[in-house]
């Protein structure tokens, strides 16, 4: 978005509402500028955001950086005086030609100022962020006669004051509170997740994180997995990523952010990337029901199959999984309400692949039965408990048959008539 400008076209008018009453033309001198900073608006340059700062400075926050200088005492009329301030150098190599075309200081242009001697005037060169490092800049004064004199738009040869300006700015991140993924019963408390604090003058921020986390050159990550996005700040507070975009499952993962400021439209650069340390992100046991499977066997024996789903499965594998079969008999036709009497219990340990069997024998007795999964936990899926298995034991069609156990719809299943 371009930068609303015109410091030079209205210095005039601010003179005179300052009362600056003119003066006699004269012989007149100026000497080295005093040079101050401040941030701006990025979207209209002439609001600050931060106050006057003398250079040399050092600041944390991204631009615009405004450049002002103190007014000095002139017999020009409103107090009439010049200057220009002319990039030097500034990290992170060639600046857009956008910028180079376009906008004060990249294309050099000589402003007239007028106020009372002594107050800081800007000058209308406005740096945007090009990474971290040193902006060095040469800052040179006027009188209103030499400015007149010379042709164009551009002036040089006054007393000039070189001036640095180093920029520090970079996010803070952290992983917050207690990520689960997935998360099935235990209740999420406040923030769980990647927060990141970003610089004031942010206007993109970029973020990311892995599994099995591997810290590139310039900060970011790679890894067995990973997530991210970009993003535009919204309000002054931190921003906080949900667990669920964070992290794809269980293990070690580390999270990294940058910052992004420029000229709030297509040229924006980042601050060096910052990076958590690593953090185990546990889970909870998740049995995988389109895979679950109860197959019936000779004499009477029936096996129950139980897959983690894939997001779990290699956390989840070899540790224990208790199944508990009961029959729900009707207690209450009025409340709906019902008792289970256990019937069976087993415990099994997964294989490598997250995936148990119970073989068993089926009850005989007609009605509703309750099969419920207990996970013992590992290193990274905590213990807990799963979704209820809605089972029914009916007397077959063929009367030679045996009663066998089988999932029953849930909408179906209903110990009380």
């Amino acid at each position: 978005m371009p930068i609303d400008r015109g410091f030079g076209a209205i210095a005039a008018a601010i003179a005179l509402a300052m009362g600056v009453v003119p003066a006699a033309a004269g012989a007149d001198t100026v000497t080295a500028p005093q040079v101050f900073v401040r941030t701006v608006d990025p979207n209209n340059a002439t609001v600050g955001t931060s106050p006057w700062q003398p250079l040399n400075a050092t600041l944390s926050s991204l631009g615009p950086y405004n450049f002002g200088v103190t007014l000095q005492s002139t017999t020009a009329e409103y107090n009439r005086q010049a200057v220009e301030v002319d990039v030097a150098s500034e990290p992170g190599g060639p600046v857009p030609d956008l910028w180079s075309t376009t906008f004060d200081p990249y294309l050099p242009q000589c402003e007239t100022l007028a106020g009372s001697a002594g107050t800081i005037a800007p000058t209308g060169a406005d740096v945007f962020f090009h990474g971290d490092g040193t902006y060095l800049l040469n800052v040179s004064m006027y009188t209103d006669a030499q400015h007149n004199g010379f042709p164009g738009n551009t002036c040089s040869g006054g007393p000039t004051s070189t001036v640095s300006l180093t920029v520090n700015a970079a996010p803070t991140q952290r992983i917050a509170g207690t990520p689960l993924v997935p998360r099935t019963t235990r209740k999420a408390h406040g923030d769980n997740g990647p927060v990141i604090s970003l610089p004031v003058g942010t206007q993109k921020y970029m973020w990311r994180c892995a599994r099995d986390p591997v810290v590139g050159s310039d900060g970011s990550l790679t890894g067995t997995a990973t997530t991210g996005d970009t993003g535009a700040p919204f309000g002054v507070g931190p921003v906080t990523i949900d667990e669920t975009d964070a992290f794809t499952g269980p293990g070690r993962w580390a999270c990294s952010a940058q910052a992004l400021s420029g000229d709030n439209g297509d040229n924006e650069f980042g601050t060096p990337w910052v990076t958590t340390p690593t953090v185990t992100i546990r889970g909870e046991f998740v049995r995988d029901q389109s895979r679950t499977s109860l197959r019936r066997l000779a004499h009477g024996r029936e096996r129950l199959s139980i897959p983690a789903i894939k997001t779990v499965a290699a956390a989840a594998a070899h540790g224990k999984v208790t199944v508990t079969i009961n029959r729900a008999t009707c207690a209450s036709v009025r409340k709906a309400t019902f008792r289970l009497h256990k019937v069976l219990s087993r415990t099994v340990a997964l294989n490598a692949a997250g995936r148990g069997s119970v073989t068993f024998t089926s009850p005989h007795e007609p009605g509703f039965y309750l099969g419920r999964i207990s996970f013992g936990g590992t290193a990274l899926i905590l213990p807990g408990r799963d979704a209820d298995m809605d089972l029914g034991v009916f007397s077959p069609a063929n009367f030679r048959a045996k009663p066998s156990m089988q999932f029953v719809d849930p909408t179906s299943w209903s110990p009380c008539p």
